[in-house]
């Protein structure tokens, strides 16, 4: 699962970045799963546009504490290494199921995430490159990347050196170039780290946020729905058990029932007409659910509750969007 995060956003990248852009700002929240599967990178709001001849460009203050990299957080000059940083991040996160805080080791400066993690020696490799601290270390374009996931054996770890050249930031109109082959160090032997239980993915890398979010016409739709359906069913179980504890409970589990399906999606667009166009016939064809109350009347009273919904949903939108300004 995270190998396809990786590859897909490697993608937007080649895109983004071929433009000119750098994204500065790769998080989980920041990548969200289509109902068809496709995964879209979210929130452009601090891209960095490079352009051609501006000398040193300079990062601003836009930036997530924990996947930013050190020229980004110290407010350096950005690069594609800059998105790749948080790529990794992101990836490493959503393999161990933990923040970027409890593994990266601030006192080595390095990241720990291996021992929470069981993959492979090969990816393992690619994104331990992609997570070291100095930008010219690191893989200097997407297609680097695609190559490493590509080959069958681990990338060489660059080596440190002083003098090795800073690579230039990506510009409008010139292509992404590979730096020169880096030198490799040589194997270090260390103990084996124990082999932890494998934890369970985190919570970013499932389909929940997708499936979960609505938009405004959507929970209009949903709320004049449970309305109409909710008033139909209340006037039937009122007609068939009078008015008591029972019928009002279950008209209440009724609508809760039609809310919890309308959240999980079980129930959407088409669904409406159809299960509407079906509590209509029965309550036309079946003279007890009415009690000899004309259906005119009844039409109206369903459509008034269904009214009631949408403002009612209405102003759960404009609440809920005010708190998410201030927290």
């Amino acid at each position: 699962e995270v190998v396809e995060v990786l590859r897909e956003m490697l993608k937007i990248l080649r895109f983004v970045h071929a433009h000119g852009s750098i994204h500065r700002d790769i998080k989980p929240s920041n990548i969200m799963r289509h109902r068809n599967g496709t995964l879209y990178l979210l929130d452009f709001g601090a891209v960095k546009q490079v352009a051609k001849g501006s000398g040193i460009q300079g990062s601003t203050g836009i930036y997530s504490l924990g996947y930013a990299p050190p020229e980004q957080t110290s407010g350096g000059q950005v690069f594609p290494s800059t998105d790749l940083y948080a790529l990794a991040v992101t990836c490493i996160q959503l393999l161990t199921g933990k923040p970027p805080t409890e593994l990266f080791d601030s006192y080595t400066n390095t990241w720990n995430w291996r021992p929470y993690a069981t993959v492979s020696d090969r990816l393992a490799s690619i994104l331990d490159r992609m997570l070291l601290s100095a930008p010219n270390q690191r893989f200097q374009t997407v297609d680097e990347v695609i190559a490493a996931i590509k080959s069958p054996s681990p990338p060489a770890t660059p080596a440190t050196s002083p003098t090795a050249s800073v690579p230039k930031p990506v510009h409008q109109s010139t292509a992404l170039q590979p730096p020169p082959p880096l030198p490799t160090m040589p194997p270090q032997t260390s103990l084996p780290a124990p082999s932890p239980p494998r934890p369970k993915p985190a919570r970013s890398a499932r389909r929940q946020p997708a499936t979960l979010s609505f938009s405004i016409w959507e929970l209009l739709l949903g709320g004049a729905f449970a309305g109409f359906e909710g008033s139909l069913v209340t006037i039937a179980l009122v007609n068939l058990l009078g008015l008591s504890p029972v019928s009002g409970g279950l008209a209440l589990l009724t609508l809760a029932g039609m809310i919890f399906f309308q959240s999980r999606r079980w129930i959407e667009k088409w669904d409406y007409l159809i299960l509407a166009g079906i509590s209509i016939a029965l309550m036309a064809f079946l003279p007890g659910l009415r009690a000899g109350n004309p259906m005119t009347g009844i039409l109206v009273l369903a459509g008034l509750g269904g009214l009631v919904a949408i403002a009612a949903a209405s102003l759960f939108r404009i609440i809920f969007s005010l708190l998410a300004r201030f927290f």
